[in-house]
């Protein structure tokens, strides 16, 4: 479900008074030793086939990011599966249907 663009991104949603100097483009991010920087690598996955699920409520990492890497992405096989509903990591229980569907249709194009 939904990933992160970097640590970076993620620090003014888990500690919101740093996120004026550490994110994309701000000068604090030295700080930051492990970054993650997911934005950077998802470029390079141009043969992997990619299952991108976004979770509309997630409280924990906002579904912006994972939009965000959606446009970043080159694979020649991604599909993008929305669940409104959805919080962080619980799409499997809020939209069964849809969740298990996608994961099912995704896997057997690989059997």
């Amino acid at each position: 479900e939904n990933t992160f663009t970097s640590v970076e991104d993620m620090v003014s949603r888990v500690v919101p008074p740093l996120g004026w100097i550490i994110g994309t483009g701000k000068p604090g991010n030295f700080l930051v030793t492990n970054k993650w920087r997911n934005y950077e690598a998802i470029g390079q996955l141009e043969n992997v086939p990619l299952l991108m699920l976004v979770s509309g409520q997630d409280e924990m990492v906002p579904s912006e990011q994972m939009y965000s890497l959606h446009k970043l992405q080159r694979s020649k096989q991604c599909k993008l599966v929305e669940f409104p509903l959805a919080h962080h990591m619980d799409a499997y229980d809020v939209e069964p249907v849809q969740y298990w569907t996608a994961l099912k249709d995704f896997m057997v194009q690989f059997e």
